[in-house]
């Protein structure tokens, strides 16, 4: 990662200040968790126990050895070599020559299994099955492996970004400011959790007929939850009417291009979802008005 993608990945974390908050003490635990790894241990620990003589299919690689060692040709004898080797290696030796005996089932340019000469065939007519299988077992454990150094690159790239953000929010503090996410967020509050959020919403819907969004395609959740709260006491009035002329009626500008009209109508209104019926083109071809209307009709993209 350059210095470029570095800075906008803290920046990032620190526009997320519920992520940032709601991240356990323990993020190498917590990452793991997430990728479906062991939380406790390391890897090579995990990945050694994986290799011993109980845990492995041992016939089965002792016939696809045999086997090559009897009929192979030459990439075959490198191979049974291969297998010999890695066997009589202790569990911790094996884990980290894996990759080594992934490869005696394996071809290094295409990766899947290798096809089996008529030699092979007569001395093991099973050979793709356990060949396929062991190369499946193999690469499970090695894609484990990768995931493993990934937690632990995405785990310290959490806590460096998670202090970065402690760090800007003191200086925020500190000068008396805010940005421009913090508004966002802090509004969102104020109209959905806050006490006064009732109070709010009544004056505004005293003068508020209609919510017009520009660049639609470019909000977020947050931004949504603000619009979702200005017009849902007026949702029912405009979403059960055939006509679609309600009290309050949202509307979005965005490019036409764009898919992002259907996701904010789900947030909008999550049980029951208003489909895109009515469209009106503006003169510029690349943008199109779209009013969301509560009716039957399937979604469109002009």
């Amino acid at each position: 990662m350059g210095e470029e993608a570095t800075e906008q990945f803290l920046m990032t974390c620190a526009a997320k200040a519920e992520a940032m908050d709601g991240l356990p003490t323990g993020i190498l635990p917590f990452v793991r968790q997430l990728l479906g790894l062991p939380v406790d241990g390391d890897a090579q620990s995990w990945l050694a126990s994986r290799c011993t003589d109980e845990a492995i299919d041992l016939r089965a690689i002792t016939l696809l050895r045999d086997a090559m060692a009897e009929a192979g040709g030459k990439k075959e004898q490198e191979r049974q070599l291969a297998i010999r080797l890695w066997l009589s290696l202790n569990p911790q030796e094996r884990a980290a020559a894996l990759p080594d005996v992934h490869l005696a089932w394996a071809t290094k340019s295409t990766g899947a299994p290798p096809k089996p000469t008529k030699g092979l065939l007569k001395a093991l007519p099973d050979y793709d099955f356990i060949a396929g299988s062991l190369y499946e077992w193999s690469s499970d454990l090695l894609g484990k492996a990768v995931l493993f150094e990934y937690a632990d690159l995405f785990a310290g790239a959490l806590q460096a970004g998670q202090a970065f953000y402690y760090r800007y929010a003191d200086a925020k503090k500190l000068h008396g400011v805010v940005d421009f996410d913090d508004m966002i967020r802090m509004t969102a509050r104020l109209l959905q959790k806050s006490d006064m959020a009732e109070w709010i919403r009544y004056k505004l819907d005293q003068r508020t007929d209609h919510i017009l969004i520009d660049e639609a395609q470019d909000t977020n959740v947050a931004q949504w939850d603000i619009v979702r709260a200005l017009a849902s006491e007026f949702l029912p009035a405009w979403a059960w009417s055939p006509s679609g002329t309600g009290h309050c009626s949202p509307w979005a500008i965005s490019n036409r291009q764009s898919s992002a009209f259907r996701v904010p109508a789900r947030i909008i209104m999550p049980m029951r979802a208003p489909n895109f019926s009515r469209w009106q083109r503006h003169r510029n071809s690349r943008l199109a008005i779209c009013r969301w209307t509560a009716v039957s009709a399937p979604h469109r993209r002009y």
